[in-house]
This record gives structure tokens, sequence and C-alpha cells, in this order.
């Protein structure tokens, strides 16, 4: 064979097996499933989702467990599994937990549904905390909701700042305000409230329910901003007021 014919066999050869090459790729990409549908096909990853409490009791037969209720979020597989509740801490008055469901999608789920789990613990004469929502022991195996401003027990002196406070969330002001409590007696109070801008002296009384309830505010020196609004408003307890 002349040199010029090896070369064109081994160039025809080469050529063959390029081709055949291009044949067995083509053919094995064939056969493999798209690039997405593997992915597709693959669970999601779950993760711990909040999930609020609706109402807490203890079993029938007794024992260191609670039975609660929750909210989970609904709407198809994956949206909520294994309810629990999680203790984050405890002292001897105060057992503090959350609740959560193991969910892949809560984004996307579409709606809620009460959820009853038991979950073993040992409350055993404790205060719970739950979300942070204080619950305390009520009748028939059941706890009840605390109030939110006050708590679980707060004192019968409403001069008490546990109930003084209450008084400023009912208006909006900036988070650096600061309230001093002037005078206090029985059914009134006297309180100035500083904030950006804003110096003013509110004038409240408690209601039927006994809660606080401002009924006069403003900057001026004595009595004049709450005679003028509630006559009966005791001038003991702002005559010598300075102007704000």
């Amino acid at each position: 064979m002349t040199p010029r014919a090896a070369r064109r066999t081994t160039a025809g050869v080469g050529g063959i097996i390029g081709v055949l090459a291009m044949v067995v790729t083509v053919a094995g990409c064939a056969g493999l499933p798209p690039a997405n549908s593997a992915r597709s096909s693959e669970p999601l990853p779950t993760s711990a989702v909040g999930a609020a409490v609706t109402a807490i009791g203890v079993p029938a037969s007794g024992g260191d467990a609670l039975v609660i209720t929750i909210r989970a979020p609904s709407g198809g597989a994956g949206c909520a599994s294994r309810p629990r509740a999680q203790v984050i801490g405890y002292d001897r008055t105060t057992l503090r937990m959350e609740t959560v469901v193991e969910s892949n999608r809560a984004p996307y789920c579409t709606g809620t549904t009460s959820r009853t789990f038991t979950a073993p613990l040992a409350v055993r004469g404790r205060q719970l905390v739950v979300n942070g929502q204080s619950w305390e022991p009520a009748a028939n195996d059941r706890f009840a909701r605390c109030s939110t401003e006050v708590g679980c027990a707060p004192p019968d002196d409403r001069c008490d700042p546990v109930w003084t406070r209450t008084l400023t969330p009912h208006f909006d002001l900036p988070p650096e305000k600061h309230t001093l409590v002037v005078a206090c007696s029985g059914r009134w109070l006297v309180m100035d409230v500083d904030a950006t801008g804003n110096h003013r002296r509110w004038f409240a009384e408690l209601d039927a329910q006994r809660n606080w309830q401002v009924v006069a505010s403003g900057s001026a020196a004595g009595c004049a901003d709450v005679q003028r609004a509630v006559p009966a408003f005791p001038r003991s307890l702002c005559r010598n007021l300075a102007v704000r």
C-alpha cells in the first residue's frame, strides 16, 4: 500500500469512528431523563414552621402530658406533619415552649386546619408560656389564655405599673417614648408622656371593667385641660401641675 493510500484509509477509519461516537453519544442522551425531571421528583427540604395554639388541656387519664390544639397550614401534601411542642426554657414557676409543624411548602399552602396532639410534658404546677403567650390552669382540665397586657395574676392595685403601663399601647407614639405617672389615686390617674416632638399630659379614669381610659389630655398647667372635659376630676391631683 502506498503512503497516500494509507493516509486515505486512516482518514476513512477515523471518520467512521467519529460518526459512530456521535451516534453512541446521541443514543445515550436520548435514553436519559431531562435534566429538570430528576429535580422535580426530589422532596423539598422540610423545616419547622410555627403554629398558633387555640386550646390546651390535660389528658382525661391524667399523667405528665398536655393535649394541644393548633392551627396548621393545609391545602396539599407536605403542608404540615409532625406537630409538636418544643421546650425552650423552664424554671420553678414557668414552662416556656413553642408549637411547630414540619412543612416543605408552607408559603404555598392555601388554608389552615385544626390539629390536636398530645405532648409528653411535666407541667407540675408551672405557668405555661406558649409562643410568647401566657396560659393558666382553668376549670375542666383546661388552660385559659391570660391577658397579653397584664399577664395571669395582675395586682389588685390599679396604680401598680403593671396596670398604668396599659394606657400607652392605645396611642400611636414612637417606641422611644417615656412615660411618668405624676399622680394616681383610686379611680384617677395623671401621666406625663414624652416622645420626639410630643410632650403631653394624659388624664385617665377607670372604666366599668376597671381598665384605664384617657378622658382628657393637654399641656396646660394645673387642672384646666381636664376639668373642661371631666369636672369631677379631683383638683388635688392636678392643681400643682406645671406647664408641659
